[in-house]
């Protein structure tokens, strides 16, 4: 990794007392330093020197080219800061760009208030943006974690960071900065030369113009026997590139041998270079050329680091003389395989190209992209891609492929995709066939398209019979895998609950290679709603839970059980746990960088959201959705629209609706999905009702049962509940009665006891039905006690299985399913009957506490009225019975019904005297307090007015 600091000269530490100055004021006063300049300005050397001057407590990071792949950026950054690898946030790999988010959570975890951070040479990361950014991100998160971190860099801060300068918070230290006053070089010169005269010690400060490196070159120039060229001043640039040369003709022949390996071998061993330059005199050698200042190394013996890159590419101008071109391809082409055998293939590569070898280049990524991508380093593959010119990417067919494969916003990727899976196919590319098959399989799985999944499955069984994949057991392995997956999504009831368990536990821990594990592993419980029971999926959530367990920093896993977790609690009407599973889902599809995944998220939030009636958080979720690129979008725009629909429709606005399915109007029909097809025929049969054309939506409704079948039994539900709600609408009580069965006979089998785009009273008139029929009463109580549904208005109230009665007539009485559920005495109890004395609907707060505290002030009262409702909430039988909105408490007429909300003839029916006025008395075995006797008369009055009218 390059984490190396490297060891600054004993020059540096002569020359630069006025700079360490400069750093320590700037540290004292801002949180990061960016320090600019071209090459050979010193930066390197000045942070090395100052730290190791200053001896303060810092993590050193020198990046590469071979960090412009997100992954080994990522690992670099960590390995710098000595974080342990379970410690590590994994970047998701899906596509090639970073969100800030994501790097906001890495800088998090490496930064620290006592520890300094540098990132040296922040030009490497070249010109994406999203890698570029993950620096500045670095630069904002130190200011808010009162760190500080040092930036050295060839170009100037992002124009992002301009706020940071203006308030001084960042400080940049300029190429002017960093040259030497007249007074350092001359020191540096006299601690070099020892006493030069005068005039040549002003030639040399002339001639430099106070660039560190042009004057480190001429002074080891001089000291090599070298003379100044007769000229009095000339670019820095070109006199550094002359002195390079120089310098390298004048060393001794093996130090410079030495040299010219070490230029071509970064982070080469020192048994490497005795093996191919200078033999046993290596160390010597190496000592002769770090003394001179020519290069640096750790003090580890087996480490040769730093050749400078000005003095790298004269190495090169130089060799390419002196031993030929070909000669030297040779050399250079050795060194590459040098470091590919160490695993640097990114050293490797990028030595090929800046030698001018751009054929041997491009037979070197298509040797080397398969094993990097297998290794989730796609980003570096795409580097080396761009590197080549559009001339030698077309001449190659596996060019071309991981070009249009890593082009992940191309609107015709899948075609590009399937003209490489033909040409491999022609040519019996093996590895190609089945590379390409699964690339083109995970986009068809993450958009859904279903039609072309299935054809693709047939297209797996031609190449197994016709290409068998025994000699590649790794990709073997993996399309076993990616066909596991799509076979389960294009057939969601065909594997046994152990298949399925296993194909999640390998999704979950090894299927971040690729671009759609999170939308995969999603996928995998969306359908299994639809088409699996409940016991099934609540066995899966259980093991996903498990492997957080195992691995509970792991994002791609938090997200899966999330969203499990959510719908658990959607089917069991927990709408609050649910939305809070739901908005840890997408946060962490937010920081994993998925925003098609957070699309569908929000999306199917959203429809929840409506399903509940609770349409403001439908409006919110549906503003939330942004739009998206890449694997997934498709499938999640689809999602969002229907959604729209819903949401529409049910905000009375039928047009939009109508327009918004317009645009779905083909989805259904291409995505072939029981489930598309289920929302979409359910959201028009709606939009029928709605505009009153029921005989159409009827028609519509019975068309798509025949057609879907048992497919799956939240579709069997849904449209069997609108078809039962059309037909009582229309009279048809046997049609009504059939589809009623057939309705709760799926709920019963499935164990779900949800209906989508269907108004909750319309799920509450399939349920009284039922009740009055006698049709699966059992399985209608246990729907409405789930989804917590309120009677119809054809339906007694006090016939009705609510979850939770109250009886305030007579001795108060809690009952629930289960029984009578007692509470005990005390100022909570006597909180709940004050509640229930005053009708149970929007009593004010004022009133309760004061007929309960009367003798407290305001504040005081207030505080025991909060202690004692929350006490309240963990005696009864579940916290949702009571409401506080507006500063008014009530009963929840969803969870419960109470005695005193029927009309007054009710009340005397309960009492058992029908024909005479109410004498059961209220809340009987309660004491007599003064708000009670006051409720007690007021309630008698009523009764009377009601006799008498």
């Amino acid at each position: 990794m390059s984490a190396r600091k490297p060891s600054p000269s004993a020059d540096g530490l002569v020359i630069r007392s006025r700079l360490f100055d400069l750093l320590d004021s700037a540290l004292e006063s801002a949180s990061v330093i960016w320090i600019v300049g071209p090459a050979g300005a010193g930066k390197t050397t000045l942070v090395a020197s100052y730290l190791q001057h200053a001896a303060k407590p810092h993590r050193y990071c020198r990046l590469g080219t071979h960090d412009r792949d997100p992954e080994t950026l990522f690992d670099t950054l960590y390995t710098a800061a000595k974080v342990a690898p379970l410690e590590r946030t994994p970047f998701p790999g899906v596509g090639l760009s970073v969100p800030a988010i994501f790097s906001r959570l890495v800088w998090r975890k490496i930064l620290d208030p006592k520890c300094l951070f540098v990132v040296d040479d922040e030009h490497s990361l070249g010109d994406d943006d999203s890698l570029v950014q993950v620096v500045e991100q670095g630069a904002l998160e130190a200011g808010a974690l009162g760190s500080q971190l040092i930036v050295t860099s060839r170009r100037a801060p992002p124009r992002s960071l301009d706020a940071q300068r203006l308030t001084g918070e960042l400080r940049v230290l300029d190429s002017d900065t960093l040259r030497c006053t007249p007074e350092e070089s001359e020191q540096w010169i006299r601690l070099r030369l020892g006493d030069a005269d005068a005039e040549r010690v002003e030639t040399l400060i002339s001639m430099s113009q106070g660039w560190p490196v042009c004057l480190g070159l001429m002074l080891t120039h001089m000291r090599l026997g070298g003379e100044l060229p007769n000229r009095a001043a000339d670019a820095p640039q070109r006199l550094i590139q002359y002195f390079a040369d120089e310098v390298l003709r004048l060393l001794p022949e093996r130090a410079r041998e030495c040299l010219l390996w070490c230029a071509l071998t970064p982070r080469a061993s020192v048994e490497y270079v005795q093996t191919v330059a200078s033999g046993p005199d290596a160390l010597a050698n190496l000592a002769e050329l770090e003394e001179r200042g020519l290069l640096c190394r750790r003090q580890a013996p087996h480490a040769v680091p730093y050749v400078h890159p000005i003095l790298a590419t004269a190495c090169n101008h130089y060799g390419r003389a002196a031993f030929g071109v070909e000669s030297w391809n040779d050399r250079v082409r050795q060194a590459a395989d040098y470091l590919a055998t160490r695993g640097d293939v990114d050293a490797a590569f990028q030595l090929l190209t800046q030698t001018e070898q751009l054929q041997h280049a491009a037979h070197w990524v298509v040797l080397h992209a398969p094993r990097l991508m297998a290794t989730r380093r796609a980003g570096t593959v795409l580097h080396w891609l761009r590197c080549l010119s559009p001339a030698i990417r077309e001449a190659d067919a596996w060019l071309r492929y991981w070009w249009d494969a890593l082009t992940y916003f191309a609107q015709d990727r899948i075609e590009r995709l399937l003209a490489h899976h033909r040409e491999f196919r022609a040519k019996g590319d093996v590895f190609g066939l089945y590379s390409s098959w699964m690339l083109i399989a995970q986009d068809l799985i993450a958009d859904h398209w279903l039609i072309q999944l299935r054809a693709w499955l047939v297209t797996l069984d031609e190449l197994f019979r016709e290409h068998p994949l025994d000699a590649f057991p790794e990709l073997q392995a993996r399309v076993n895998q990616t066909r596991a997956l799509a076979e389960y999504i294009q057939d969601p009831q065909k594997p046994t609950r152990d298949d399925l368990q296993a194909l999640i536990c390998q999704l979950a821990r090894e299927g971040e290679d690729w671009g759609g594990p999170a939308v995969a592993l999603t996928m995998i419980f969306w359908q299994g709603v639809f088409f699996r029971s409940y016991e099934d999926m609540d066995a899966l959530r259980t093991t996903l839970e498990g492997l957080v367990t195992e691995a509970p920093r792991h994002r791609l896993l938090r997200l899966a059980s999330a969203i499990a977790a959510g719908q658990k609690y959607w089917n069991l009407a927990s709408q609050g746990s649910a939305n809070t599973h739901w908005r840890e889902a997408m946060r962490l599809a937010r920081e994993l960088g998925l925003p098609q995944l957070e699309n569908a998220l929000n999306a199917s939030h959203a429809a929840m959201s409506t399903d509940a009636d609770d349409l403001q958080s439908a409006r919110e979720a549906l503003d939330a959705c942004r739009p998206a690129q890449g694997p997934g979008s498709v499938w999640a725009n689809d999602v969002h629209l229907l959604a729209r629909a819903w949401f529409e429709l049910r905000s009375g606005a039928h047009g939009a609706a109508q327009q918004t399915m317009g645009k779905l109007a083909q989805f259904s029909v291409a995505a072939e999905s029981p489930v598309a097809r289920t929302l979409t025929i359910g959201l028009l049969s709606q939009i029928d009702l709605e505009t009153g054309q029921l005989e159409r939506a009827l028609v519509r409704v019975r068309r798509g049962s025949e057609t879907l079948g048992n497919t799956s039994a939240l579709s069997r539900m849904t449209l069997g509940n609108l078809g039962v709600n059309l037909a009582l609408r229309l009279g048809d009580h046997e049609l009504a009665r059939s589809m009623t069965q057939e309705t709760l006979n799926a709920a019963q089998a499935s164990g779900w006891y949800v209906v989508n785009v269907s108004r909750r009273e319309q799920v509450a008139t399939l349920c009284g039905f039922a009740l009055e029929q006698g049709i699966l009463a059992e399985v209608a109580r246990t729907f409405i006690r789930r989804r917590h549904l309120t009677p119809p208005a054809q339906f007694d109230a006090q016939q009705w299985p609510w979850p939770i009665k109250v009886h305030a007539l007579g001795p108060l009485r809690v009952v629930v399913s289960e029984g009578e559920h007692h509470l005990p005495r005390g100022k909570a109890r006597e909180l709940f009957c004050a509640l229930l004395a005053s009708g149970g609907r929007d009593v004010p707060v004022t009133r309760l506490e004061d007929a309960l505290w009367p003798e407290s002030d305001g504040d005081r009262a207030r505080r025991a009225f909060d202690t004692t409702l929350h006490r309240l909430r963990q005696l009864l039988p579940t916290p949702d019975l009571l409401q506080l909105k507006d500063q008014r408490l009530s009963l929840s007429p969803r969870v419960c019904w109470l005695d005193l909300w029927t009309d007054a003839s009710g009340l005397r029916a309960r009492s058992g005297r029908p024909n005479d006025s109410l004498e059961t008395e209220l809340l009987a075995s309660e004491p007599d307090t003064p708000w009670l006797l006051a409720a007690r008369t007021r309630l008698r009055s009523t009764s009377y007015r009601a006799d008498e009218q």
